[in-house]
Parts: C-alpha cells; structure tokens; sequence
C-alpha cells in the first residue's frame, strides 16, 4: 500500500479489533501512546515504515498482545522495561531500528 502520514490515535476506538497490520506503507511520526488501550489485539505490526520517536511504554497494557513488529523504522531509544511485563507476548521483532541499550 502506500498509506502515508501519521498512524490516527481513532484507531483506539476500534476495541475489538485483534489484528492490525499498517506494514509496508509510508507512516510517518510516532506511535500513538493511545495504541495502549487495544486491549484485545494480539497482533501489532507497524513494520517497514518511516515510523520515529521511542517505542511507547503504554503499549505495556496490551495484556493480549502475542505478536508485535517494529522492524525497518527509524525509532530511537531503549526496549521499555515494561515490555517485560506483556506475559502473552511470544514475538517480538525490533530489527532495523536506532534502538540501544541493554535488554
């Protein structure tokens, strides 16, 4: 596709969606923290993007998140720590980034 500009923070109303895939466009800016309250996704990918900025540390509330891709953006900073506590999440794919720092 070629979707571009940023990732609408409308996408939190959508409560029951499980999946969501915006890879391979062009969306630019952050990532909403309001992704956060999506409770029921499993799946997020957000890959090959222009996508910058930090990795929200609310995406820590998506208890039923099991798959979850930021690979070829251009995000900076470190992994969250909160990410740790995300029990069901079983992928988790940050290559191709300017992410540092330990895990």
């Amino acid at each position: 596709n070629q979707i571009n500009g940023t990732i609408p923070t409308e996408l939190r109303t959508m409560t029951n969606l499980e999946y969501l895939s915006l890879t391979d466009n062009q969306s630019i800016g952050t990532i909403p923290t309001e992704l956060g309250t999506m409770t029921n996704l499993e799946d997020l990918s957000l890959s090959d993007n222009q996508i910058n900025g930090t990795i929200p540390t609310e995406l820590r509330t998506m208890t039923n998140l099991e798959y979850l891709s930021l690979t070829d953006n251009q995000s900076i900073g470190t992994i969250p720590t909160e990410l740790g506590t995300m029990t069901n999440l079983e992928d988790l794919s940050l290559s191709d980034n300017q992410i540092n720092g330990t895990i």
